[in-house]
């Protein structure tokens, strides 16, 4: 525990230092750019209606909290002692932030980092630790989050999370430093995908921003 504490503590320095009032975050691109995996409608119903709301509720739930001066990342390491308000729209407004700048156009897969380099030690090949991912999303009961992390061994893993849960939550069975986050929630696929969320998994592993993953494990 004290391990997986210490680097909780050595990611959160390098993220989102962030504290109440929190506002949604701009996105990078336009709503249509990553068609036809992506619908733009989703985007823009999963961007302005549902992140929106976790921002709008956890600003409500944190206005006469003591803690809200806190960050949302030391906030985490304590979640089982806070209002349910603030676990499940402060772990919406994380996951959303994070997941958005995981996702880019054209995307490629460089087999010369230090990332690459991992997954194939552990994994055989890129192919092979999607295939993980697709089947860890697909078996999620209800809604929640695939994730890939990296444990306080510098091993990869690939786990998931229920609801707006995430790694850097106390108490997690999926624990370790977030690389990837990918949103299984029905409102992040359902409009063009209806009840195929393998297929959904399988067509998002295709606009992963490998580098900006590879980055956060070098951190």
């Amino acid at each position: 525990m004290k391990n997986i504490t210490l680097l909780f503590m050595l990611f959160i320095s390098t993220i989102s230092n962030a504290q109440f009032p929190y506002e949604l975050p701009k996105l990078d691109y336009n709503y249509d750019v990553f068609e036809p995996i992506i619908d733009s409608q989703t985007m823009k119903i999963h961007y302005n209606n549902h992140h929106k709301g976790y921002v709008t509720n956890l600003n409500k739930a944190l206005e006469n909290a003591k803690f809200k001066n806190e960050t949302l990342e030391n906030l985490f390491l304590k979640m089982d002692s806070l209002p349910l308000a603030i676990r499940n729209h402060g772990g919406g407004h994380w996951n959303h932030s994070f997941f958005w700048k995981t996702l880019r156009k054209e995307a490629i897969f460089d087999t010369t980092t230090n990332l690459s380099h991992q997954i194939i030690r552990q994994f055989g090949n890129i192919d092979s630790l999607k295939k993980n991912i697709i089947e860890s999303g697909t078996k999620i009961f209800g809604s929640g989050w695939v994730w890939v992390v990296k444990n306080h061994n510098n091993q990869i893993e690939v786990c998931s999370t229920s609801n707006q849960d995430n790694p850097l939550m106390a108490n997690q069975k999926c624990n370790g430093k977030p690389l990837l986050g990918i949103d299984v929630w029905e409102h992040a696929y359902y409009l063009k995908y209806n009840s195929k969320r393998g297929e959904y998994l399988s067509n998002i592993l295709n606009i992963i921003d490998w580098q900006k993953v590879n980055q956060r494990f070098d951190q």
